[in-house]
């Protein structure tokens, strides 16, 4: 079938960019404000998905929203999504390496040119070669553990870069100090995924729908609901990740979502089946799936504390 090659590029640009994104910004963003800065990407993230949610609400109108809705009920909205991902890559052309990169590639003159650049100073400014002396100490770290671990590696040929990435995922995983760093970071994210977040954010409607709300129209509205949400929730993270902290937004967030969790399951283990005489527990579900969503939106996205 033609769309599932496409499904396929789909997922693999969706999942580079979740990786590279906040990377880049991490490492172009100044350290006081670098939280903030990858909070607001999670921020714009929400923003895109609330928007989503309101533009298939709006086009489930195309011909009606009975039988004699028009294909582009679902064509439109897919199809607008080529605009974005054109402006991303026009964009992308403008943008300069990280100064991190151009370090530990031995680019350096351009490398404090683009720092200079990027915190509006002058390149002999004292905050300029501080933090472009942070970064070449942490590169010649780098480079220093490379050449004492794996000396054959320690010259920087495409090659080398190549084998270095499976020997890097190796080291992992030999030292109990590292493997516990490593486990933090996949369990987290592991757990974060586990939760259910997509299955909600691509199968509301269906949900809603489960819960009671029999039409299509409203079970769009409150998806559509909970986009506003989860971008209002994204706020504070955004204004105050820095000043509090990764983990105790973290652990709110986590036990906003596990005790919305449970209370849906209550209500749902007592009410299935019996929504029409029962029409305000499936309304107290529907918020608490919205209070759920407002608990996601709360947590620190990955990379939030890269140095």
């Amino acid at each position: 079938m033609p769309h599932v090659p496409l499904t396929y590029c789909s997922g693999m640009g969706v999942g580079s960019l979740s990786m590279i994104v906040p990377m880049y910004n991490a490492e172009v963003a100044p350290p006081e404000v670098r939280g903030s800065l990858i909070a607001l990407q999670q921020l714009a993230i929400c923003f895109g998905i609330m928007i989503s949610f309101w533009i298939n609400y709006g086009t489930q109108y195309i011909g009606g929203t009975g039988h004699t809705q028009s294909d582009a009920a679902w064509l439109v909205p897919i199809c607008l999504q080529l605009f974005p991902a054109a402006i991303l890559f026009g964009g992308i052309l403008f943008m300069p390496f990280s100064p991190r990169w151009l370090v530990h590639h031995n680019r350096e003159p351009e490398a404090r040119k683009v720092l200079a650049t990027l915190r509006d100073l002058p390149e002999d400014h004292e905050l300029v070669e501080l933090e472009f002396l942070e970064i070449k100490a942490q590169s010649l770290f780098e480079k220093r553990t490379v050449a004492e671990h794996w000396p054959h590696l320690r010259e920087l040929t495409a090659w080398n870069t190549f084998k270095l990435q499976f020997v890097a995922i190796g080291s992992l995983f030999r030292t109990k100090a590292m493997f516990k760093r490593v486990i933090v970071a996949t369990v987290t994210m592991f757990f974060q995924q586990w939760t259910g977040i997509n299955a909600v954010l691509y199968y509301a409607p269906t949900i809603f729908t489960s819960l009671g709300l029999s039409s299509n129209t409203i079970s769009l509205l409150a998806t559509g609901v909970v986009g506003i949400v989860m971008f209002l929730a994204t706020i504070p993270s955004v204004l105050y990740i820095d000043r509090v902290g990764r983990k105790p937004v973290l652990t709110i967030g986590a036990i906003g979502m596990a005790t919305c969790h449970i209370i849906i399951a209550v209500i749902v283990a007592k009410n299935d089946g019996k929504w029409e005489t029962h029409a305000a527990a499936g309304w107290a579900a529907v918020v608490m799936v919205w209070l759920c969503m407002s608990s996601v939106a709360t947590r620190p996205h990955r990379n939030t504390k890269h140095n």
